[in-house]
């Protein structure tokens, strides 16, 4: 009797693991497919500022830079711990040397990826501990710092760049989310 009792729950254990995991899978597929989607007019951001928005419970951050920054990201810098984003989680059109659709557009989640930590812009003009240093982004708790397309600098709590979230950019507007023409790879 003991045994098939013991049966009986480890069998229905299986099941009730089984059903949890595939409701689990199918949940977060249907997740992904019900992203909000977020319009946001460019014109009005200046070259240097960063706007943040709340997009799907996440903060999301939206960076103009000016041609100097750009240029700024074209020079090799051995300094980065992922220089070529193999390792970053970004839709596959970003994947180049500005992580952008457009290099003047940067836009990436405000967490930094040690401990999920609210970023701070910090210019080039800033007094760093990195080189070299032609601006970008410091985490508020831990510090890490993160280059002008959101790579991170070695030798830093952090060990993967900004993530950057689904968006494209139709005439002067951001659009955030799963759109059709906008197909991210895993």
């Amino acid at each position: 009797m003991l045994k098939i009792s013991v049966k009986l729950m480890l069998t229905l254990g299986m099941v009730f693991l089984l059903i949890v995991f595939y409701n689990y899978l199918f949940s977060s597929q249907q997740t992904r497919q019900q992203q909000e989607i977020l319009e946001l007019p460019l014109e009005n951001l200046i070259p240097g500022e960063m706007h943040t928005l709340d997009w799907n419970g996440r903060q999301v951050f939206v960076f103009r830079r000016d041609t100097s920054m750009i240029k700024a990201l074209q020079q090799p810098n051995t300094g980065l711990f992922d220089a070529h984003s193999r390792h970053s989680r970004q839709p596959q059109a970003t994947r180049n040397q500005t992580r952008s659709i457009q290099a003047d557009y940067f836009i990436a989640l405000d967490y930094g990826t040690d401990l999920s930590c609210p970023l701070t812009y910090i210019p080039a003009e800033a007094r760093t501990t990195v080189s070299p240093w032609w601006g970008g982004f410091r985490d508020r708790c831990r510090g890490s710092w993160y280059d002008l397309a959101g790579r991170v600098y070695k030798g830093q709590q952090a060990k993967r760049n900004l993530e950057v979230p689904v968006y494209s950019i139709k005439g002067n507007v951001l659009n955030l989310g799963n759109h059709p023409i906008n197909k991210q790879t895993p």
